[in-house]
């Protein structure tokens, strides 16, 4: 999950996550891609304490949810010093950083689960940082800013309202895009086509009064909230998820667990099958409660793709009851790798693992060396990938670059995979179909 570390603690030394990039001993990784932590530090601010997570990230919460991601073989850095606190994201591409001004925080909160806790800062224009990280040291961490936040002037609070975040830049290769809608896109089953009608703002064609009426009518067998909640159950029985009833103060009307993850799900029966955009902002807004990670809202409407870009916007997981035991989650990196290996082995291939360079996998056949990249959507979109694929050909002495993603590809992605030569397969077509397809190229 990460670490917390009191820099005034009385160590003789500053932390490695603090002054290096890359861990030392028998750690695995790299913290971040760029510099050290402490690079980011003015000469006028003392370090007090550095947390970091490995994979969540940092979320900045507004009027939409973003979660800024490390690409998969970097970390978070955050560094709270005396008078900011600095989030360092680790990118291939280039380190993503982001700073806020202790006088602009009007509010800091935590949560725990076991070792796991979560620090959330709230600052005066609105918008809220959420950080995963360890719960060892987490209250100490809240107490320093909250003591020091109150110490700020009141002025330099109002005045923090209007500006920007002070010290935001985002040093990457190529256009910025949005990774947490290809990260959500694979767990959205396919929406409905809507009825033709009136057009709503987006271009999404609406259902006339008359034909959700009909449609409304159309099913006598839609499930009522309880007749929902057995059916999901039923549906996660079948999964490794373990789910269970809520208490009654909860936003939720059930949790669903697996691993280190734990689920919100909301269960939405509307009578005329639809969803308001309120219903999936709320539960975008509950996130986090309860020690939830993310939110699903499972519903038996109709979903229209408004609500599919919408709920990948906020990071709510959106599924159709009638559906949900057909929806699966992409499978995790490790898996991927693990089925990429057997393909290409049975396909005739000589695999082995690459332990530094930018391949996860290296497969040689005859006179041709393979470089395999396993993408997932946290280390960014498919069109990103397929970019930074076509600049690593040649690296390790390899002829060409294959990218398996468990990612949402699009017809762009494909079209711009072949134009650079970059192998693209997806994780559902890892099957015995697509060994020959392999063996052939």
């Amino acid at each position: 999950m990460g670490q917390i570390i009191n820099v005034t603690a009385g160590e003789d030394r500053l932390p490695e996550a603090l002054t290096a990039t890359v861990k030392s001993g028998f750690r695995t990784g790299e913290y971040l891609a760029d510099r050290p932590a402490i690079d980011a530090v003015e000469d006028d601010e003392t370090v007090q304490f550095v947390v970091t997570n490995r994979k969540q990230g940092l979320r900045i919460r507004g009027g939409t949810t973003r979660h800024v991601l490390p690409d998969r073989r970097y970390e978070t850095v955050v560094v709270v010093t005396d008078r900011r606190v600095l989030a360092l994201v680790g990118k291939v591409g280039g380190d993503r950083q982001f700073a806020l001004d202790i006088s602009e925080i009007t509010d800091v909160g935590t949560a725990t689960k076991g070792e796991t806790g979560l620090l959330t800062i709230e600052r005066a224009d609105g918008t809220t940082w959420g950080v995963h990280t360890a719960a060892s040291g987490l209250s100490e961490v809240a107490a320093y800013l909250r003591d020091a936040s109150d110490g700020c002037e009141t002025g330099g609070r109002v005045r923090a309202a209007t500006e920007s975040i002070r010290g935001l830049f985002e040093a990457t290769v190529g256009s910025a895009k949005s990774l947490e809608r290809d990260r959500i896109a694979g767990m959205i089953p396919t929406a409905k086509g809507a009825a033709s009608g009136e057009s709503d703002e987006d271009g999404t064609a609406a259902a006339s009064p008359e034909s959700r009426t009909s449609a409304t009518a159309a099913r006598p067998d839609k499930p009522d909230t309880e007749t929902a909640i057995d059916d999901i159950l039923q549906a996660l029985a079948k999964t490794d998820w373990r789910a269970r009833g809520a208490k009654p103060e909860s936003p939720f009307d059930l949790l669903a667990e697996r691993e280190d993850e734990l689920v919100g799900v909301v269960v939405h029966c509307p009578e005329d099958g639809r969803i308001d955009r309120s219903t999936i902002e709320r539960c975008d807004a509950i996130t986090g409660a309860a020690g939830t990670d993310t939110v699903m809202l499972a519903t038996t409407a109709d979903i229209r793709s408004a609500d599919a870009r919408l709920a990948a916007d906020l990071g709510v997981r959106l599924r159709n009851v009638a559906t949900l035991s057909d929806t699966v989650d992409p499978p995790t990196i490790e898996a991927l790798t693990e089925m990429v290996h057997k393909v290409l082995a049975k396909a005739g291939w000589s695999v082995r693992p690459e332990a530094s360079g930018p391949f996860d996998l290296l497969a040689d056949s005859g006179d041709e060396l393979l470089g395999v990249v396993v993408h997932s959507p946290e280390d960014g979109t498919v069109g990103d990938s397929i970019e930074k694929c076509d600049a690593v050909t040649g690296a390790a002495g390899t002829d060409t670059v294959m990218l398996a993603t468990t990612g949402t590809v699009r017809e762009a992605d494909e079209r711009l995979a072949d134009d650079l030569g970059v192998r693209l397969v997806e994780s559902e077509s890892l099957a015995q179909r697509h060994v020959t397809e392999i063996d052939r190229d």
